[in-house]
């Protein structure tokens, strides 16, 4: 990154406060707004023959290595699972039941992408299946933001949904980048065979290095007499613990970073309450570090897709992006439909219209989709698809779902509260 990039981004970046009112004022994302400002930005600069700094293959080492280990860490920090006796017991069966969650969306997705497509040469299975992880990653935070009416059920759903999926996601997206970009006919059943077992050895050791290593950061947790010595274990924590997991032991840095997250979790709770609760602040001073830095990445990746926005998509890849929506759909649809009788007989009416409207995809689509190698023959049909997919949802959903919450908490069976 250089000091031009860094220039860039601290210029645009506190415009995000008035915008964010604004957003709140509409009812809509704001996450379009940075798009925008991005896009503008970015244009801008070409006129003014300014160079951003900006480059291709700077991305992935940006996302991967900056943003993901933050917005995993506190998506899991930041979940309450609202009315459950035991939380960390909550958390810990999302968090498990998200990956063949993840991989049903993703797989089912990915079929009707790669017949809906059909181009075998220029958009083979791995393109599909890459496509389809990306989209598999929802996040329901821009659109639950602009309502106060949705059901207290729902929202806790859409919430463990967008952090499970985004752990799974992005370790399912840096598996399948490992695997060879074309193999042959031949080799095809022999590389599915041997990746099959080796993803559950990915993400499972992943599981088990962060669950170790969050055991041995919560003792120095306790003795921490300070937010900034508890700032620094957890940074420590969760940047150390993705690199060394995945440069090092070849397993899934994400996965280890949740784990770790989910174990010291009860370390950095709120459970002080009162100004004179020395610990109780403190907690809540690392935990406001995480969430102002999350919140800053969040808007630096729209940012940065805002940048690397380019009307080409739309005019090449148009009928894809519009396969890719109609995928998406489908895809919630039919595992929505298998999960139905799992709800409460008497809520159903009142949850499924948000948990399948609610699902749209977001910041971590933008990221990954930025951070895909260039040297990828298919890799701008899949960046066109994954931007079109977020544009629909930040346009159509986010604009659509306060109305339909409004409209559901009208109907007389729907309680908001429940």
């Amino acid at each position: 990154m250089t000091s031009n990039t860094l220039l860039f981004a601290c210029c645009l970046l506190p415009l995000a406060v008035p915008l964010e009112r604004l957003a709140t004022r509409w009812r809509m994302p704001t996450g379009l707004f940075m798009l925008a400002l991005g896009y503008a930005a970015g244009e801008l600069c070409v006129v003014l023959g300014w160079d951003t700094g900006l480059r291709w293959d700077r991305f992935k080492d940006l996302i991967t290595q900056c943003a993901i280990p933050t917005l995993v860490f506190y998506s899991v920090l930041a979940f309450q699972p609202r009315s459950a006796r035991h939380p960390a017991r909550v958390l810990l069966l999302v968090l498990l039941l998200s990956l063949p969650l993840t991989l049903l969306v993703a797989g089912l997705t990915a079929l009707l992408l790669y017949y809906g497509i059909g181009a075998p040469q220029g958009f083979p299975w791995l393109a599909a299946l890459l496509t389809g992880t990306l989209l598999s990653c929802t996040d329901a935070s821009p659109l639950i933001s602009t309502t106060r009416r949705l059901p207290a059920k729902a929202r806790m759903l859409l919430e463990g949904e967008t952090m499970g999926t985004e752990a799974s996601a992005i370790a399912l997206f840096m598996f399948l980048l490992a695997l060879p970009a074309q193999p042959g006919q031949a080799e095809a059943g022999s590389a599915l065979t041997q990746a099959v077992p080796y993803f559950f050895y990915y993400t499972g050791g992943g599981l088990l290095l962060g669950a170790a290593f969050g055991l041995l950061a919560r003792p120095l947790l306790a003795l921490a007499q300070s937010a900034p010595a508890q700032l620094l274990i957890t940074l420590a924590l969760a940047y150390g613990l993705n690199l060394f997991a995945s440069n090092q032991l070849g397993i899934s840095g994400v996965m280890a970073v949740a784990a770790a997250a989910l174990v010291v979790r009860p370390h950095l709770e709120g459970t002080g309450h009162g100004t004179g609760n020395e610990a109780g602040q403190r907690i809540r001073d690392c935990r406001g570090w995480w969430k102002a830095s999350e919140h800053a990445l969040e808007h630096l990746v729209f940012l940065l897709a805002g940048v690397t926005f380019q009307w080409l998509m739309f005019e090449k890849r148009w009928l894809a992006i519009l396969i890719g929506i109609g995928a998406v759909l489908i895809a919630r649809a039919l595992v929505l439909a298998a999960l139905t009788p799992t709800l409460p007989r008497g809520q159903r009416l009142g949850l499924l219209p948000p948990l399948f409207w609610g699902g749209s995809c977001g910041v971590i689509t933008l990221a990954l989709a930025l951070a895909l190698p260039t040297r990828l023959n298919y890799w701008f049909t899949v960046q066109s698809i994954a931007y079109g997919v977020v544009l629909f949802g930040l346009l159509v959903q986010g604009i659509t779902f306060p109305r339909l919450c409004d409209r559901g908490a009208a109907h007389p069976r729907v309680n908001p509260n429940t």
